[in-house]
């Protein structure tokens, strides 16, 4: 355990002392880190007030509270950052800030060591996953919004009257069931589409990520597909030469995303004249679009073995030794196999 024994003045102070120590033990500052710290506090209502107020500005803690001495409460707080960061700073001055609320002090820190990681076990799930979602044909079926818990309503009714300004008519709402029965998210995505340039407009949310996600998609007649979309990158893996993808801000407005869905589809008819957008227009040519996606996907995601580093960094938060470590487990299976 370390402490000041003049009692940390600022969270600079804090977040300095913990990255020079790492230093001065050769330890990357800018890997995700698992640290615990130490706090007392006179009475133990203070110490959850202090947990939960954490808690609500959307620091992911565990918390550890007990008696240490009578009158004398200890709260164990346990949280993984990456040291080198100003979220690291952050961190440590909201905690002086809420131990100073509650007439507490912050007593020391401490790199909380963890069991090294199965990096095989690890790679079979990645491996399982990544192939059953793009391996296999997914079913898609016609979904109803009554059937679906967490969905935020508003968001859909928003962006649907934002695309009918657009030019878009409904479609259909769907599920992927081949998803939804793996048991890891469920998803309910409404549907549009726009005769007069062939484009489809598609508009989800996820519970788990408390947002929203919207898709412009235009089939071209050599089987291309162009995609504007304002999903994270780092979400997608690799991308397939087949299909064209722009991302976008996540608060990016429908008629931004489809001016630039348009310029993008303008580029592409200019550099190939004999290219033209195909009409999508019935639920069963959606499907079949969505199926192509997904073949395309699956075939380049098999010729480059399925996951990339790069794509790992970014899923393990930064931490680069683990996503190495996955990534040569990963190789070693496909080899053996």
């Amino acid at each position: 355990m370390l402490e000041d024994e003049q009692g940390y003045q600022t969270g600079c102070q804090l977040a300095d002392e913990i990255r020079s120590t790492l230093a001065e033990h050769a330890i990357a500052a800018d890997n995700p880190e698992h640290l615990s710290f130490r706090l007392f506090f006179q009475r133990q209502p203070d110490s959850q007030a202090v947990v939960d107020e954490l808690l609500s500005d959307g620091y992911e803690i565990d918390a550890q509270i007990e008696e240490a001495f009578p009158g004398l409460w200890l709260c164990d707080l346990f949280i993984q950052l990456i040291p080198a960061s100003e979220h690291m700073t952050q961190f440590a001055e909201a905690l002086l800030q809420l131990a100073k609320k509650y007439e507490g002090e912050v007593d020391g820190w401490e790199l909380v060591h963890s069991e090294a990681p199965d990096y095989q076990q690890i790679a079979h799930n990645i491996l399982e996953t990544v192939r059953s979602g793009y391996g296999e044909k997914h079913v898609l079926i016609q979904a109803n919004c009554e059937d679906f818990v967490d969905l935020d309503m508003d968001f859909y009714q928003k962006t649907q009257h934002e695309f009918e300004h657009l030019g878009f008519v409904y479609l259909a709402d769907m599920e992927d069931e081949t998803i939804s029965r793996s048991g890891e998210v469920r998803t309910f995505i409404r549907t549009m589409y726009r005769e007069g340039c062939q484009t489809i407009g598609a508009f989800y949310y996820v519970p788990q990520l408390q947002a929203g996600i919207i898709d412009i998609e235009t089939l071209m007649s050599d089987g291309t597909v162009l995609v504007s979309t304002t999903c994270d990158q780092k979400n997608s893996i690799s991308e397939s030469p087949r299909i064209l993808s722009q991302y976008f801000a996540s608060d990016l407005s429908p008629s931004s995303l489809y001016k630039a869905h348009l310029e993008h589809l303008d580029n592409v008819c200019k550099a190939n004249p004999m290219l033209h957008s195909t009409p999508v227009t019935t639920f069963d040519e959606l499907c079949q679009m969505q199926h192509l996606m997904q073949e395309y996907k699956g075939e380049h995601l098999k010729s480059i073995g399925w996951v990339t580093l790069e794509h790992l960094v970014n899923q393990s938060g930064g931490d680069k030794e683990l996503a190495l470590g996955v990534y040569e487990a990963i190789q070693d299976i496909l080899k053996n196999e």
